[in-house]
């Protein structure tokens, strides 16, 4: 009975996996095919009812092929037709996220790893779910796919990390440059400013970024004329 479960809720597990793979090719493509993946969800939904609920009408209780804990029971008509929805999903998803993904710049940074891992599971799978009982070879491989995707996403996380620490030590050092740039500008700009007759002049820079490249003066060249000099190298637009 608990055999039985098992083969019933790791056909439900799969199922699950399909739509979801689905969302996650149309996420990293950017593409919003929302009919496609509620489509794929409605139907993952229906066959993990149905094998919920009435796994008997999926999964017959007779053996099969005791050796293969996964093809240890007969299966019914509608166990093929519940096949091609799983790998039918899975089999679109991935020719959708090659010939849709592989321009895409950041197909050699992630799916590099991921697209073969993700080839590897649904082969896997195919063979536990189908040809390991045609063949009557009880070799389960499913592991080896699932574990090749986490390998990948491992490798491809491990990847961005120590991208986003070199990154994070260059802005650091870029900040530390703005800092260094800001202070000398404060100190060129002037803090002293001469009162023209009963005319008090006063000026404050506040540059919108860290940086600007705004600059000024003022002079008192006689009693009659003043000199006020403005300058803005860089601008904003």
């Amino acid at each position: 009975e608990k055999l039985y479960l098992f083969n019933a809720w790791n056909d439900i597990l799969g199922m699950f996996l399909a739509p979801a793979f689905m969302s996650f090719v149309y996420a990293f493509l950017k593409k919003r095919q929302r009919y496609q993946i509620v489509l794929a969800w409605c139907v993952g939904f229906i066959w993990m009812f149905a094998l919920f609920a009435f796994p008997e009408k999926i999964i017959s209780k007779d053996l099969n092929f005791p050796a293969l804990p996964i093809q240890h029971f007969h299966y019914t008509s509608l166990y093929y037709v519940f096949l091609a929805s799983l790998f039918g999903i899975i089999a679109y998803s991935l020719v959708i996220l090659y010939y849709k993904g592989k321009n895409l710049p950041e197909w050699n940074s992630i799916m590099k790893w991921i697209f073969p891992a993700c080839l590897a599971w649904g082969a896997s799978g195919l063979w536990d779910s189908l040809f390991s009982g045609i063949f009557r070879i009880p070799v389960s491989t499913s592991w080896i796919g699932g574990l090749s995707v986490v390998v990948a996403f491992l490798l491809v996380v491990t990847s961005k990390s120590q991208k986003a620490f070199l990154i994070q030590e260059k802005h650091s050092l870029i900040m530390k440059d703005l800092e260094q740039a800001r202070k000398i500008q404060s100190n060129l700009v002037s803090n002293f400013f001469p009162k023209f007759g009963d005319i008090q002049i006063t000026g404050e820079l506040i540059p919108m970024d860290k940086l600007g490249g705004d600059y000024y003066e003022v002079n008192v060249l006689d009693d009659n004329h003043l000199s006020v000099f403005l300058s803005d190298v860089t601008g904003h637009g």
